[in-house]
C-alpha cells in the first residue's frame, strides 16, 4: 500500500475499498497523523457539500425561449465567417513551444565545444612513441640574406626561443673538412 495516498483515503470514505485492503486502509489512517488529517479533511468536505447543495442558478427567461433567441442570432449571423483574433506569442510562450529544439541546440553546441577542446589538448601534448616523447617542430620564421660568397644564400631560421637562431648557407662549394673552408674564406667578416 502506498502511503499518505489521498485517492485511497477518499475511496475509504467512499466505501470503495473492501476486505483486507479496507481494514489496512483504516487501520493505516489510525496510525498515520497525516492521513488522519487527510481523512478529517475529507469528511468535513463532504458534509459541508452535503448540507449545501448546488442549486439550479435561476434563468430570466424560460429555457425554450433562451434556446429560441440563440437560434435567430444563428439564423441572422448565416454565413458571415467571424475573424478570431490570433494572439501573438511572446517570447516565453516561444521558448516554451521550443524548449525540446533549444536543448538539443545547446547540447550539440556544448558536444561540438567539447570535441574542439578535447582536439586542442590533444594536440598541445607531445606525442609519444614506445613511451618517449617524439620531438616536435616548432613554427620559425624564415627570411633569405644575401652573402658576400658568390653563389650562395644564408636563410637565418629563428625560433620561438629567442636563444637558438640557425643560420642555413646553400651554394657553398664542398670541401671534405671545415678547416679548408676556413682558409678559404678567412677574409670574410662575420
Amino acid at each position: 500500500m502506498k502511503l499518505h495516498n489521498p485517492k485511497l483515503v477518499g475511496a475509504l470514505l467512499d466505501g470503495e475499498l473492501k476486505g483486507l485492503q479496507r481494514l489496512l486502509m483504516q487501520r493505516h489512517v489510525n496510525r498515520c497523523a497525516v492521513c488522519a488529517a487527510e481523512h478529517r479533511l475529507q469528511r468535513h468536505v463532504r458534509a459541508m457539500l452535503t448540507a449545501n447543495p448546488p442549486g439550479i442558478p435561476p434563468m430570466s427567461d424560460s429555457p425554450d425561449f433562451f434556446w429560441s433567441k440563440i437560434k435567430r442570432e444563428i439564423q441572422v449571423q448565416g454565413d458571415k465567417s467571424l475573424e478570431v483574433p490570433v494572439p501573438r506569442l511572446g517570447f516565453l510562450d516561444w521558448l516554451d513551444r521550443r524548449r525540446y529544439a533549444l536543448m538539443g541546440v545547446a547540447v550539440c553546441l556544448v558536444a561540438a565545444g567539447a570535441v574542439v577542446w578535447l582536439t586542442q589538448a590533444y594536440r598541445s601534448a607531445p606525442p609519444m612513441v614506445a613511451g618517449r616523447p617524439v620531438m616536435t617542430l616548432l613554427p620559425v620564421t624564415v627570411e633569405h640574406v644575401s652573402t658576400l660568397i658568390p653563389n650562395s644564400v644564408a636563410t637565418p631560421v629563428e625560433t620561438k626561443d629567442d636563444d637558438d637562431t640557425v643560420i642555413w648557407v646553400s651554394g657553398l662549394p664542398w670541401t671534405p673538412d671545415m678547416s679548408e673552408m676556413k682558409t678559404l674564406y678567412a677574409n670574410l667578416d662575420t
